[in-house]
């Protein structure tokens, strides 16, 4: 019985409130962190970091007792763990660490790069004199990469930068923390790349995409959104079918006999059972630590729709108890169409965020207020429409 209550507080927490879960500890594990590199005889050395991920994340979290070093033969493309570095590697990566960092080509010392601190890497052609922006991290794309990580915050910040040069060619390299590396390469792009870890377990610093064009990823990567959206729309598909009961119930072609208004019980019943074990939970029940939840289990939106599968076998009895089934099969089914149009309009902005459509997240959710309110105006509109067309039909029958 207490797995059962802690079972469904669970949900009507996450039913509720809608971000509680993302206050909650997550369970911490072992991830990769490319905290520096270093160019030594045509190859690119990293210095990597192991953290206890799932709280604080990055230089002054908390660290094992041993660090990793990786090499690149190939301009940081690929990387390779080695048990030591070199000797004169040593007094490179035992410097203070800094997240400001200036370096210059070193057969050309017009061509600089440096970073300051910011989701940006600087150019300059002059010798540093002046700078531009080389690399920019995407507006937006942030939040979507923390939204794969879950509880992970994605390093965007670049760490410590070198240049490898090659054949009178040069790339620059970029330790990304979690992200892995950024390599310019000679023909002037920007790639990102993964450093694997070797022991099993630990999360590599793998770069996250800034989008996707796969909905079944993108639905997964929105779980939250798309939960609450669903709630959401399941409560307006309640309030719209009550509203267009009461227009049925006012009309006598329309309304139910009075024996037929078991009709209602389905909905009834349903919801009597939502709120039993909403009030179960939240005062009867013995709330159990939050680091016991499991989040967001697939089952989890089950008892939020009950009230709606009692609702959709109401209208079901309400259409075949009718005297007029005609019109009240219409209103059923133009209130069904009505749930599905604000469900589409408040979850296509996400979706769109997620594929780079919309840049910005707060763009995103205005959007959506805005698109499920002109549903909500419009559905209503219609209803109350339908309800002049059915008193129409009524005198017109009684003249």
């Amino acid at each position: 019985m207490i797995k059962t209550q802690r079972w469904f507080l669970l949900i009507v927490i996450t039913c509720i409130f809608a971000g509680v879960l993302s206050a909650c500890n997550p369970i911490s594990f072992p991830c990769l962190t490319v905290n520096r590199i270093v160019v030594l005889d045509h190859s690119a050395y990293a210095y990597v970091i192991e953290y206890r991920c799932g709280g604080s994340y990055g230089p002054g979290g908390e660290t094992y007792p041993k660090d990793h070093y990786y090499v690149s033969e190939d301009g940081g493309k690929t990387w390779q763990e080695i048990s030591y570095l070199p000797v004169k590697m040593l007094p490179a990566v035992g410097a203070s660490w800094k997240i400001q960092k200036m370096v210059c080509v070193p057969n050309n010392q017009q061509i600089c790069y440096r970073i300051m601190g910011k989701e940006q890497i600087e150019v300059s052609q002059n010798g540093g004199l002046t700078w531009r922006g080389d690399w920019n991290m995407p507006a937006g794309r942030k939040k979507f990469m923390a939204k794969i990580l879950n509880f992970i915050v994605p390093d965007t910040i670049p760490y410590d930068l070198a240049i490898l040069e090659d054949n009178g060619e040069h790339s620059v390299i970029v330790a990304m923390g979690n992200q892995g590396v950024m390599v310019k390469t000679p023909q002037g792009h920007w790639e990102r790349y993964p450093v694997l870890a070797k022991q099993e377990g630990t999360d590599s610093a793998t770069p996250q995409p800034y989008y996707s064009l796969d909905l079944g990823f993108l639905k997964s990567v929105l779980d939250v959104e798309f939960l609450l959206n669903s709630i959401i729309s399941s409560a307006f598909y309640i309030v719209i079918s009550l509203y267009n009961w009461l227009l049925l119930e006012v009309h006598p072609y329309t309304r139910l006999r009075v024996r037929d208004r078991w009709v209602y019980l389905p909905f009834i019943v349903m919801s009597g059972i939502f709120l039993y074990y909403l009030i179960n939970v939240l005062f009867l029940a013995e709330e159990p630590p939050l680091t016991e939840v499991v989040f967001f289990p697939e089952q989890l939106d089950f008892i939020c729709w009950t009230p709606v599968s009692g609702l959709m076998f109401s209208w079901f009895f309400f259409v075949l108890s009718s005297r007029d089934r005609k019109n009240v099969f219409q209103m059923a089914l133009v209130t069904f169409k009505w749930t599905v149009q604000f469900f589409g309009s408040v979850v296509a902005p996400f979706f769109l965020w997620g594929m780079w459509v919309i840049p910005l997240y707060d763009t995103a959710q205005g959007l959506s207020w805005v698109l499920g309110l002109l549903v909500v105006f419009f559905a209503f509109r219609n209803a109350k429409q339908r309800g002049v067309s059915l008193v129409a039909q009524e005198e017109q029958a009684v003249g």
